[in-house]
């Protein structure tokens, strides 16, 4: 297997139509790191910080998730331009107009960008509690970007550096009977590999009606450092549940061992939120990776899983996942249809 390629591994001027275009070129299949061309998920992300002499700063984040099923290529970017003023206060922020949703018709770009908007004036930091609500944007992937982006000029600030970024990719294929995946990480060309093996879950893993992960028998589950060789983190696991609550809190508790570490490595310990390895967002990976394994690169059950992921009878993190208008306006009041034209 080979490591999963970067891009956007150096310093560049912030430019949201640049990283479009270097998203656009990058070739999900011909990147495939299993040889075979095994199907995989994938995800690559990165930001650029610039802080100028006046204390005002601009960042640019970004995320694409890749998946090759069926007949279906799936790429999805993701893309916000962010500036604050000397007292680290929101003076502009941007959903670049090329978004075109991450999942169903009502993730659209007019909705999101008036939800982000709404952020213009909020001091940038992740102890602001609008931050750092993961259902104030909307849309997990904005969440996402957005705080990363956040604790990402926290970090470059508290170290005191001008100029910074970061690129990451992470990769999950189905090989054998095990999934496998690997996270690369750059931030400043200081590098960390870490990789993930899952086994013993195809015939035990059991989801229910909303299609989220209900529970499973004997799943086993190891992380190694894979830089100059590989070195087991901690001990091999084994997740047994009987609920969608117990389930996630196991498997996120295994998980935040392999973020701590691979933070730690480059010298970022416990809060390396802008990388793919926080527990909540690779958790979401695997669960796609899932999906695909055990429902045979279904894209029904796929998109099926994704909902479970983000929706259940209370909440909803993401509006892509509203089965229609109803259910738009139970969780998110301020969408109109206006949004969708």
């Amino acid at each position: 297997m080979k490591k999963p390629e970067l891009i956007l591994d150096y310093q560049y001027e912030i430019k949201e139509e640049y990283v479009l275009e270097k998203i656009n070129e990058y070739d999900f299949i011909d990147k495939n790191i299993y040889e075979d061309k095994g199907f995989e998920v994938c995800r690559i992300g990165g930001y650029q910080y610039k802080g100028n002499a006046d204390g005002s700063s601009e960042i640019i984040g970004w995320q694409c998730n890749f998946a090759a099923i069926q007949n279906y290529d799936i790429k999805l970017p993701t893309v916000i331009t962010i500036k604050t003023d000397k007292d680290n206060n929101i003076t502009d922020i941007h959903l670049t107009d090329k978004f075109k949703g991450s999942q169903g018709i009502p993730c659209c770009q007019k909705y999101l960008e008036r939800r982000l908007k709404e952020f213009a004036g909020q001091k940038f930091s992740k102890n602001n509690e609008k931050i750092r609500d993961d259902l104030g944007t909307g849309c997990r992937h904005t969440f996402e970007v957005l705080y990363g982006a956040c604790t990402f000029k926290e970090w470059c600030d508290t170290n005191n550096i001008k100029k910074a970024y970061l690129s990451e990719t992470t990769a999950a294929l189905h090989h054998e009977d095990m999934i496998i995946a690997y996270d690369r990480n750059s931030v400043n060309g200081n590098e960390t590999l870490t990789k993930i093996q899952i086994s013993d879950f195809k015939n035990t893993i059991e989801y229910d009606k909303n299609g989220a992960i209900c529970g499973c028998k004997g799943m086993t589950v190891c992380g190694f450092s894979n830089n100059d060789t590989e070195e087991l983190i901690g001990e091999t696991k084994t997740i047994t549940s009987d609920n969608k609550k117990d389930f996630s809190m196991k498997l996120l508790k295994i998980l935040s061992k392999y973020w701590k570490n691979s933070g730690k490595q480059i010298g970022i310990n416990n809060k390396f939120y802008f990388s793919h390895l926080w527990p909540t967002t690779l958790y979401g990976i695997l669960v796609q990776a899932f999906a695909m394994v055990v429902f045979s690169d279904s894209y029904a059950y796929f998109q099926h899983c994704i909902r479970g992921l983000q929706k259940d009878e209370e909440h909803c993190a993401c509006i892509g996942v509203c089965e229609d208008l109803s259910e738009c306006e139970k969780y998110f009041p301020d969408f109109s249809v206006e949004d969708l034209y």
